[in-house]
């Protein structure tokens, strides 16, 4: 983790455990443990430093041992605009060559390993010891439309439709500020058809979507407006769906970030985040 950009005194197995002591106080009634995992599933491989399929079962039993409300398990993923992505460049670090599918199969491990232990799972990166107690309120709203305010250099916010970045640079951030001036860096507002299809494809990461949601907020008809992506979906054995909804099977959601760009509008395919 060190080597990928993080602090060396963050996120090893003793500060891990004596963090989740603090907030396994009684007094503080939500817990929750995140864990990045993008091992593939046949032999061991180069992944973050020390990583391999063996730790990637090691690890998620070490959470579950430790019995959190929730635990979130990400495919490993490389910005490009990284330290880690960097290191690789600079063949400081072997690069990642395990396929998505590799991945996959361990995060299929991962949940398989949950449910197991009692566990939900509740998305395409959470499981959740209590779906009813324990609710992810933050991640439902903001799927469903809800402001989201980001404090501080480079974060993301959406206001009213409206998508905007903070300044990337701590330099022009910090001049913006003593100016008086919002730092943001880059700002795009949606139109109506835009924030239903960003609904859409969020919500398409919780597993489900109901139709009559979209019917009320857009007076629009998910089946029909998605037509084509949903049929293709549904014969590749991605999804179901009915005049209810739609419906990822588990071997849809594992991929679900790989195939929402079917539901893009055009002009947004193909396009690279940075």
């Amino acid at each position: 983790m060190k080597r990928g950009g993080r602090p060396e005194n963050k996120f090893t197995q003793r500060s891990t455990r004596r963090a989740f002591d603090i907030f396994a106080d009684p007094k503080l009634q939500h817990r929750r443990r995140s864990h990045v995992r993008g091992i593939p599933a046949q032999a061991p491989q180069p992944r973050m430093p020390g990583a391999s399929f063996a730790s990637t079962q090691r690890d998620i039993d070490r959470a579950i041992q430790l019995a959190p409300e929730s635990v979130t398990v990400y495919q490993l993923e490389i910005p490009l605009n990284t330290p880690l992505y960097r290191s690789m460049l600079e063949d400081e670090l072997a690069p990642d060559n395990a396929s998505w599918a590799g991945k996959r199969e361990s995060l299929h491990f991962c949940f398989a390993r949950l449910e197991e232990a009692g566990y939900a799972v509740r998305s395409a990166y959470a499981s959740v010891r209590d779906p009813i107690k324990h609710l992810f309120v933050y991640q439902d709203e903001q799927y469903r439309g809800a402001d989201l305010l980001g404090l501080g250099l480079a974060s993301f916010s959406y206001i009213d439709g409206m998508h905007f970045q903070n300044r990337t640079s701590l330099a022009k951030y910090a001049e913006d500020i003593r100016r008086g001036e919002r730092p943001i860096e880059r700002a795009y507002m949606l139109n109506d058809e835009e924030r239903m299809i960003r609904e859409f494809i969020l919500q398409l990461k919780l597993g489900s979507i109901e139709s009559s949601y979209f019917r009320n907020k857009f007076g629009v008809d998910i089946v029909d407006r998605f037509a084509q992506p949903i049929e293709h979906l549904r014969q590749h054995g991605w999804l179901t769906y009915d005049d209810c909804g739609v419906r990822l099977t588990r071997d849809g959601l594992l991929q679900v970030d790989r195939l929402i760009p079917m539901f893009y509008l055009p002009k947004h395919k193909n396009l690279r985040y940075s």
